[in-house]
């Protein structure tokens, strides 16, 4: 439909004014009947040429004030962990403000606000910091290539899915497979060594890790790796402050088949694992999720795919 003028609505009214009619006036004009009976009712109705009020959208309740607001109850902590959509949807409209979450998502992206989940660190007490540069500047001048690292991880083989970032995105709901809970899904305990001349086999176990079964991993790993490595000269063997590492059987062991190790106290607390595991499945965490052994004796038989050994790595699932 073509918007008349207020020149050309004038027209129609002064020719309608005068006698004409309504054919007459769409033949002299060329505009459609219905806008020309629409203005030639409305003028004696309204006295107006103007358009009507409209309803139209209702004003929106995101100005930039509201914004400031929405920002400033978004990044306030007053000792709360956070603050969700909802929540400040809430407070504003206990206030007068009323509006939804949505909107208010809305606003705190378009000012280049996003939600992140707060990222977990390890504690650290009071003197940790300086331990650990005593333990730098103690160490400075060792030879860390003739150093053995080794720790222990435990692999579920049926792990429960990420409910926050595990999505799938689709238009059919149907196509989506389920995923088979388990209830008390198999774990398989893994230790694992490395050097800067190699890494040692991987020593798979079921029960629980004691100070015997340490040692026997010990000597059937560690031990024999290390004598291939350095061939008899000096090394040093680094674990962490695990009370299975620092039971009196483990330490009488240590001092008398390793030439060196980092003691107890010498070893700042709580320090970051090096996870040699992982840097001898760093593929299979993530491949063991596609697809997982049926038990612990199906993670153990994946040795034949080359996780026992060598320098080729290995993966840790189940190949069927």
């Amino acid at each position: 439909m073509v918007r008349l003028t207020a020149q050309q609505r004038s027209e129609l009214v002064q020719l309608h004014l005068q006698g004409e009619s309504i054919n007459a006036i769409v033949q002299q004009t060329g505009h459609a009947r219905t806008t020309v009976r629409r203005w030639v009712r409305r003028f004696p109705v309204d006295g107006s040429l103007l358009d009507r009020t409209r309803s139209g959208r209702p004003l929106s309740v995101v100005t930039p004030t509201v914004v400031g607001r929405i920002r400033q109850l978004a990044k306030a902590k007053r000792g709360r962990r956070s603050r969700s959509t909802r929540q400040i949807a809430a407070t504003l409209s206990s206030r007068g403000t009323l509006i939804s979450h949505t909107s208010v998502s809305q606003a705190l992206h378009s000012k280049g606000v996003k939600p992140y989940v707060q990222p977990q660190v390890p504690l650290q007490r009071y003197g940790d910091k300086q331990r650990r540069l005593r333990f730098a500047a103690e160490q400075k001048e060792r030879d860390w290539r003739c150093c053995v690292f080794a720790d222990e991880k435990t692999f579920v083989c049926n792990p429960r899915p990420n409910r926050r970032n595990d999505v799938i995105w689709t238009d059919d709901p149907s196509t989506i497979e389920p995923i088979v809970r388990v209830a008390h899904s198999i774990s398989i305990n893994t230790f694992g060594a490395f050097s800067a001349s190699g890494k040692s086999p991987l020593f798979f176990f079921s029960e629980n890790l004691t100070a015997p079964l340490y040692v026997s991993i010990l000597e059937s790993t560690v031990l024999p790796a290390a004598r291939d490595w350095f061939r008899g000269g000096h090394w040093t063997y680094l674990q962490d402050s695990d009370p299975k590492h620092t039971a009196k059987l483990t330490q009488d062991w240590l001092r008398a088949n390793v030439p060196e190790y980092i003691t107890r106290e010498q070893w700042p607390p709580r320090s970051p694992d090096l996870k040699p595991h992982r840097e001898r499945l760093g593929i299979s965490g993530e491949a063991s999720l596609a697809s997982p052994a049926k038990n612990a004796r199906g993670v153990e038989t994946c040795s034949a795919c080359g996780v026992d050994g060598g320098d080729d790595g290995g993966v840790l699932y189940h190949s069927g």
